[in-house]
């Protein structure tokens, strides 16, 4: 039986990590309860550890944290969270709601789990990016979900659904974020840019406000 959407010991690039941790550069993170939402293998969650993060949660199929510090929990994030309402300070959900089935029960979730006021920050393939734009236009298909990335991505998601879902659930979109990294098709040759269009992922922080 195939493993719809499923990723063993998922991790992400330095690109993606670096573009959500400078959502919290400059804030003291060292009494916030903070889930990690998708954290696999724990590596960023490490990373939030070295910025003072001591009360971190992995929510994961298959969550496999090297460090004993990092508490986890197992759970199908298609379905309802195995965790209370309204209990965290801040939330991090890197490269997963393409793994899902449904983006608006994920961002559902992100919104009863969250306290009052608190912030997540979601990443995701940037599917407006040049090279997926051109991909798209060739083969109709967008670059990160090809038949080659299946059937671990499943949903595409873009920045308009990310827009119109906030909307919907009453969560606050403070900033959209690019990483600002890109790979070049073929060569596989990695780049740098200050353009968003030549960014691989994109990433949205937003904000619980009240109903």
């Amino acid at each position: 039986m195939v493993s719809i959407g499923k990723q063993v010991d998922g991790s992400s690039s330095e690109a993606i990590y670096e573009m959500a941790l400078e959502t919290i550069e400059g804030e003291d993170i060292s009494g916030e309860k903070i889930l990690d939402v998708g954290g696999g293998g724990g590596n960023f969650a490490e990373k939030l550890r070295e910025r003072g993060a001591s009360d971190i949660t992995i929510l994961d199929a298959n969550p496999s944290p090297q460090s004993d510090l990092v508490k986890k929990k197992t759970c199908d994030l298609n379905e309802v969270w195995p965790v209370d309402t309204g209990k965290y300070d801040r939330i991090f959900a890197l490269e997963v709601i393409e793994h899902l089935e449904n983006p608006r029960f994920f961002f559902r979730e992100i919104r009863r789990v969250l306290k009052e006021g608190s912030r997540t920050f979601v990443s995701t393939p940037n599917n407006e990016s040049f090279f997926s734009r051109i991909h798209f236009l060739l083969f109709g298909q967008h670059r990160y979900f090809q038949d080659s990335c299946y059937p671990s991505h499943i949903t595409p998601v873009l920045k308009k659904d990310i827009k119109r879902i906030c909307n919907e659930e009453q969560l606050l979109i403070e900033k959209f974020y690019y990483s600002k990294h890109e790979t070049i098709p073929k060569i596989n040759m990695k780049v740098k840019s200050k353009i968003d269009c030549l960014s691989s992922n994109l990433g949205v922080l937003v904000k619980k406000t009240e109903v």
